[in-house]
């Protein structure tokens, strides 16, 4: 995941110009951490940070809860109430700064730790590194905030619900060759985060198996929906297919559903039947302007 900002601040102070901030961009990896882990236990974690631009970065680590916005696929980042625990009290950084020289890199350590009555479920929050004032330079410059971060899905074992519900199977009633794409549209009404399995089954007119795609792997967070693709690579086509989805959830049902199309290639059908077409007529026109015959040797 990189973050940029693409743009300069400029003053103008007395008729003077003077750059006040660069365009900073941030690396790190990997993008996602995914934990499972029970009440009271504590886990280690790595992530690496890279400076890829030509002149020093400082960076704080730091963490921010989030929950799944219902019925989509967005998060909405939630504030730190009194009483209340989340990742964000969970998690320790190995340091406090990390200051990084002109395309240096670095890996970073953090531990999470479940308190003991940790609710069942899944928790999630971002750990960002977000731009600070290069110690000893703190005034020479104008700093654009920029951050980036990698999510954190922990999952507390317990009573927790894997259920899902399929929201929508779709795809194209018409293509003229592939590739043909499905979307799936699932939600996750559990508890906890998971990864829907499934596949599409393509059959042709005659009911004959054509290929067996599978859906693509997404994690879909607690009370969030996402639309998921299966894609058939397939070349030209001709004919009435039918699709079959298969799809299960976390706990292991599955869910069904079909849909039909056709598949013709007609701007190519065209090219054959135009170029046959101008071959017809001018046989005809040959036929009409110009009169063949036999030459027969005497006996």
């Amino acid at each position: 995941m990189r973050g940029f900002i693409g743009i300069s601040i400029f003053l103008f102070i007395g008729g003077t110009f003077f750059a006040l901030a660069q365009p900073t961009a941030i690396t790190i990896m990997p993008v996602k951490f995914m934990f499972e882990l029970k009440p009271g236990d504590t886990i280690q974690g790595r992530v690496i940070v890279v400076n890829p631009n030509e002149f020093p970065l400082a960076l704080k680590p730091e963490m921010e809860d989030f929950v799944p916005a219902a019925g989509t696929a967005d998060i909405n980042f939630v504030p730190h109430a009194p009483g209340t625990t989340g990742l964000v009290d969970w998690i320790k950084f190995g340091t406090d700064l990390l200051v990084l020289e002109p395309k240096e890199q670095r890996e970073i350590s953090f531990e999470i730790t479940a308190p003991p009555d940790a609710t069942p479920g899944s928790h999630f929050g971002v750990l960002f590194f977000k731009t600070q004032p290069v110690p000893g330079q703190e005034g020479t410059s104008l700093v654009i905030t920029t951050r980036v971060g990698s999510l954190i899905l922990v999952a507390v074992p317990g009573n927790v619900s894997r259920t899902g519900e399929l929201r929508g199977f779709g795809g194209p009633k018409f293509v003229s060759k592939g590739p043909v794409e499905f979307l799936v549209g699932f939600l996750n009404t559990g508890t906890v985060h998971y990864e829907p399995d499934g596949i599409v089954i393509v059959k042709n007119i005659f009911g004959r198996k054509m290929t067996e795609v599978p859906i693509q792997e997404q994690w879909i967070l607690p009370t969030g929906m996402k639309t998921l693709k299966a894609v058939w690579p397939a070349g030209y086509l001709f004919g009435y297919f039918k699709a079959f989805l298969e799809i299960k959830d976390g706990a292991g049902n599955s869910y069904y559903a079909n849909l039909t199309f056709w598949a013709w290639p007609w701007k190519e059908s065209l090219i054959v039947l135009a170029i046959l077409i101008v071959i017809i007529l001018g046989l005809q026109f040959i036929k009409k302007r110009f009169k063949f015959t036999i030459a027969r040797r005497p006996l």
